[in-house]
């Protein structure tokens, strides 16, 4: 038989400010962060704020980023949880047919043409996954050439591998599939109906080390309005260790959503406007950063 997978559970809301502060390269307040044209140093996220302004986000201030318009000029492109490559140097934004890659390096930027609604971008070393809505693709940055997979939605995790996890309908089992292999994700006493839902807010699981990451609503049995977060093994898909966000927790109908990792054990967690590290080792609470009203979205560099 299989143990139970170890359950940690969240304080109540508001309960997080007595947890202790994570140390990490990440600022504690990012409004605060001065302004400036030029700032040396690695990115350590992008940040867009209230007034649809993306900027760089380094240790000394924060640098705003030019993203070109969409191709009917209308501008306003979203910044997602994942347009941050896992080097800090690219930068990837989803646009109406088209996805639009700048360097942040050197300050260019280039459109790479893919018709349909683009709404998810995950990164696959030197290609894009794609995610739309009724197809999904796979962009090569260095020849731009774009296939359509046999799949589509919003199943892909972040990572460099190519994982989905698959929620089917009402009586049907959550798998995480791979290729050709699928393993059953038994979280059928643990999620809502036994799902992981996705959408195209970034609600997506997040890979390291053979272990993935991802949010869902509760199941009722651990209490209602609630989330969790469970860690699962990708070769096996046995869950590992659940985190619950007891309810008032503002999780959304998606529940809290994973937001990265920090090393091989620390899963970051969106709760509201606070950004939580969960050790998977010791089942361990801190605090990592305060979202301020006016960052209205952002993507974290892994750490």
């Amino acid at each position: 038989a299989v143990p139970a997978p170890a359950l940690d559970t969240a304080p109540a809301p508001g309960g997080e400010t007595r947890l202790p502060r994570q140390a990490t390269a990440l600022p504690d307040d990012w409004a605060a962060l001065p302004v400036v044209t030029a700032l040396s140093g690695p990115v350590l996220a992008l940040a867009q704020f209230a007034d649809g302004r993306i900027h760089l986000v380094k240790a000394g201030g924060r640098v705003p980023l030019d993203v070109p318009a969409d191709a009917a000029g209308e501008g306003g492109t979203p910044l997602r949880p994942n347009s941050l490559a896992p080097d800090g140097t690219l930068a990837a934004f989803p646009q109406r047919d088209a996805v639009v890659v700048v360097d942040l390096v050197v300050g260019q930027a280039r459109r790479y043409p893919l018709p349909g609604a683009n709404e998810v971008v995950l990164w696959r070393g030197d290609r894009l996954l794609v995610e739309q809505e009724g197809a999904d693709h796979l962009l090569d940055l260095a020849t731009g050439e774009a296939v359509r997979l046999p799949y589509r939605g919003f199943g892909g995790t972040a990572g460099y591998r190519d994982v989905r996890i698959v929620s089917p309908g009402d009586g049907g089992s959550t798998v995480i599939r791979e290729g050709e292999a699928e393993v059953a994700l038994p979280v059928r006493h643990i999620t809502d109906r036994g799902r992981v839902p996705a959408g195209p807010g970034g609600e997506h699981g997040w890979q390291r080390d053979g272990l993935v990451a991802v949010s869902a609503p509760a199941h009722d049995d651990l209490g209602p309005s609630a989330g969790v977060v469970v860690v699962a093994d990708l070769e096996s898909g046995q869950v590992v260790r659940t985190l619950l966000l007891p309810s008032g927790s503002d999780c959304g109908e998606y529940g809290c959503p994973v937001r990265g990792w920090l090393g091989q054990d620390t899963v970051l967690v969106e709760r509201g406007d606070r950004l939580l590290g969960w050790n998977i080792r010791t089942g361990a609470l801190s605090r990592v950063a305060d979202l301020p009203p006016d960052v209205t979205a952002y993507s974290l560099r892994p750490g």
